[in-house]
C-alpha cells in the first residue's frame, strides 16, 4: 500500500472510526510494514500486520491479548506437529518411504528422522 487512498480504500468502514493524526499514524506504520514484508507471497502478513495495528489505534486489541493469540496458535502448532509426525513414523513403519512419509505429513525429513530416533 503506497498510497494514502489505497490505504482508506483498504479500511473500509474502520476509517469513520479513525482520527485523522491516526490515518496519519497507520500510513507510517503501513510503509514500515511493506518495508518488512515486501514479497508477493507476503500479503496475508502484509494484511495482518496492518489489521492488527488498526485494532491497535481503535482500541480493540491490546499487547496482551496479542500475546494470548500467539501462545494458543504457536501450541496449535505444536500440536499439529506432533501429530504430523506420528503419522509420518506410522507411515514408515507400515513400508512408505521416509521421503515421501514426510513429504506427504508436510514435515521435513530431517524431523521425522528424529522422531524415529535416527538423527
Amino acid at each position: 500500500m503506497q498510497q494514502r487512498y489505497e490505504l482508506e480504500a483498504w479500511l473500509g468502514p474502520a476509517l469513520s472510526d479513525l482520527a485523522p493524526e491516526q490515518v496519519d499514524r497507520l500510513m507510517q506504520e503501513a510503509e514500515d510494514i511493506a518495508a518488512y514484508y515486501p514479497g508477493v507471497d507476503d500479503e496475508e502478513l502484509r494484511d495482518a500486520a496492518l489489521s492488527a495495528a488498526v485494532q491497535l489505534l481503535l482500541g480493540d486489541t491490546t499487547p496482551e491479548e496479542c500475546a494470548r493469540e500467539l501462545r494458543a496458535a504457536r501450541a496449535a502448532e505444536a500440536r499439529a506437529s506432533a501429530a504430523a509426525q506420528q503419522i509420518a513414523a506410522m507411515m514408515v513403519r507400515d513400508g512408505v518411504p521416509k521421503a515421501r512419509a514426510a513429504r506427504e505429513c508436510g514435515i521435513d525429513r530431517m524431523t521425522l528422522l528424529t522422531r524415529l530416533g535416527e538423527r
